[in-house]
């Protein structure tokens, strides 16, 4: 998301922005829920302080939110962690995040038009992770440890 300062969010918008981002929700989707337009959800991501009317409307949403939509695995930590040089789970993570970069660009130097296609292809069948895992076998590359 663009200009993000959670630092300046009101404590209603953080816990909105928080929220949202252990479930994955864009403001584009949390706008409906709070019943505000999205560019209103982006400004109060930036920065500025919503209403008093609009602040009852954002802790109704947080509720909904929290029984209607389920935590997305593997986002939790993500969404509280900020670049921290000496945070070892922020170096690992890097780490991680560079060297799946280099796979993926690697795999995709070797794939063969066919196979671009395939994995370019949006169909309900689709199971990418499998085939991806394939031709990740099929090229002889490793997926790297940690």
């Amino acid at each position: 998301m663009r200009h993000i300062k959670p630092e300046k969010m009101a404590r209603e918008v953080r816990l909105l922005w928080e929220t949202a981002e252990l479930r994955g929700l864009s403001p584009e989707s949390l706008a409906p829920i709070v019943g505000v337009g999205f560019k209103t959800i982006y400004n109060w991501f930036a920065g500025q302080q919503p209403f008093a009317a609009q602040q009852a409307k954002i802790r109704a949403a947080i509720e909904l939110i929290d029984q209607k939509f389920p935590i997305e695995e593997g986002r939790a930590w993500r969404a509280f962690v900020r670049d921290d040089p000496k945070d070892p789970r922020v170096l690992t993570e890097k780490r991680r995040q560079v060297k799946m970069q280099f796979l993926f660009f690697e795999l995709e130097r070797r794939l063969s038009p066919a196979e671009k296609e395939l994995l370019a292809r949006e169909e309900p069948a689709w199971t990418g992770f499998q085939q991806i895992l394939g031709l990740i076998r099929k090229h002889g590359l490793k997926i790297p440890r940690s």
